[in-house]
């Protein structure tokens, strides 16, 4: 009855040639690993998605402008506005019925200042189907 490949393979693993070379090949793919790892460059993708920065909805209490603006990572609202540059910017919110950008607020609802929907703030535990 003839060996498996498998088989023959273990008991040729098992000896001396076989567990230098089965060490060696080892080491060899750890240490490409490790080159391919450490070898990730200068970051520079990474930096330039950092100064980009997050992209946003807004709403602005000063002039009632509505839209998307890219701010610093680390940024707090209110921010600047980009059509009146007022820091009046606050973090904006898409209404669910009328499709348009009012502005975030703290709580489960989120009244909508152009069609009066309510809508829930899943963030704060309501519920997002409403």
């Amino acid at each position: 009855m003839e060996d498996s490949f498998l088989a023959r393979a273990r008991g040729w693993v098992n000896t001396g040639t076989g567990r230098w070379v089965t060490i060696s090949l080892g080491l060899l793919l750890v240490g490409g690993a490790a080159a391919m790892f450490f070898a990730g460059g200068s970051g520079a993708a990474a930096d330039a998605i950092r100064s980009k920065g997050k992209r946003v909805l807004y709403y602005c209490d000063s002039c009632r402008d509505t839209g998307t603006t890219r701010i610093a990572w680390n940024a707090a609202f209110p921010v600047a506005c980009p059509k009146c540059g007022n820091q009046q910017a606050a973090l904006g919110y898409r209404c669910r019925k009328c499709k348009k950008i009012t502005k975030m607020t703290e709580g489960e609802e989120i009244p909508c200042l152009h069609c009066g929907h309510v809508n829930r703030n899943f963030m704060a535990g309501g519920d997002p189907r409403r």
